[in-house]
């Protein structure tokens, strides 16, 4: 369990000390910034972000790796032309062997996005105050397009 809660509180310390996908640091001090966040991210930025959702993916808390499958998915519709073929890995294992259904599903659709975030682009410009609104949409956009209800893309 101290194991566990080390992990927890390293991943927390991470994602406070590194601003989100597309914020920069001087928003994230409460200033306005006059740069884009491509400019501000540099590639040993992102992946060090990117090895922390994969810690986080694999943590033992269930509520962690749910929230670090959301993140994942913010990190690709930030950076939609990046690979990221360790947080894809890691979201296929958990699609297929995750430790609760809701952690499958949640994988799976983020995998989706991984696979075309084209499909997903209005979903990408939306402001999703918590997680599962996030997973709302791909999964609605999801049925649309795979399904052929009125998806247009």
């Amino acid at each position: 369990m101290k194991s566990n809660t080390m992990l927890f509180a390293a991943v927390l310390m991470a994602a406070v000390a590194v601003p989100a996908p597309g914020q920069s640091a001087s928003d994230a001090a409460g200033k306005p910034s006059a740069s884009s966040a491509r400019y501000n991210y540099t590639e040993t930025r992102i992946r060090s972000i990117e090895a922390n959702y994969r810690a986080a993916l694999k943590c033992r808390n269930d509520g962690v790796v749910e929230s670090a499958i959301a993140q994942c998915v913010r990190m690709k519709w930030a950076f939609p032309s990046e690979q990221f073929e360790g947080l894809r890995d890691g979201l296929g294992t958990l699609a297929t062997r995750g430790k609760t259904a809701a952690i499958r599903y949640k994988a799976y659709l983020a995998g989706l996005v991984y696979d075309s975030p084209s499909i997903f682009s209005s979903e990408s410009g939306q402001e999703y105050t918590w997680d599962e609104g996030l997973f709302a949409a791909v999964s609605v956009r999801a049925e649309k397009v795979l399904l052929g209800y009125g998806g247009d893309r």
